[in-house]
């Protein structure tokens, strides 16, 4: 079973590569879906290189509106897996 994690990020720069990693760690098929929610610190920039030979994750960035906001805009009704997980803390 696939699931997919939906990670709202706003100014997370300082945090989100340990919560990515751990999700990774976790050793499941999984999708990483993280909506960058106008961020100011350098969050999208990072995601971006961290990204880069990972297939199973998909970037969105949006005007800051508030990370409910992130969850709603990000498609949900997409993903590739039934369960969802949100976290935006390790």
């Amino acid at each position: 079973m696939r699931i997919s994690f939906l990670i709202p990020a706003y100014n997370e720069r300082a945090t989100i590569l340990e919560v990515l990693e751990r999700i990774e760690g976790l050793g499941l098929d999984r999708q990483l879906i993280v909506v960058d929610d106008g961020s100011t610190d350098g969050t999208s920039e990072l995601l971006r290189e961290w990204r880069q030979g990972r297939e199973s994750v998909v970037l969105l960035r949006q005007e800051n509106a508030g990370k409910g906001a992130a969850i709603s805009s990000s498609g949900i009704d997409s993903f590739r897996s039934s369960p969802v997980s949100s976290t935006t803390r390790p």
